[in-house]
């Protein structure tokens, strides 16, 4: 389950924390999706947003989900498993 992020405006850049896990970002007008009720004109906003972050060449993304980025993320740092 998916848990809201807050975040501050600052200029126009948005700051979010969420778990110990920061996102900065540029912010876009409008109002945050989560106070508006689902409407077709909602649904159309948000794929259009994932759209635009979509087309986002891989090359200049800034985060690095690759696989093995994200195995050596969840690796414990004393290298084991449960019980050690």
């Amino acid at each position: 389950m998916a848990t809201a992020v807050s975040a501050r405006a600052t200029g126009d850049i948005i700051f979010g924390r969420s778990n110990g896990r920061d996102l900065l970002f540029s912010a876009v007008p409008g109002n945050c999706w989560q106070t508006l009720a689902p409407t077709e004109a909602l649904v159309r906003s948000l794929a259009q947003t994932m759209r635009v972050l979509h087309a986002i060449p891989l090359e200049e993304c800034p985060f690095d989900a690759r696989l093995e980025v994200r195995i050596a993320a969840a690796t414990p740092p004393h290298g084991g498993g449960a019980g050690g």
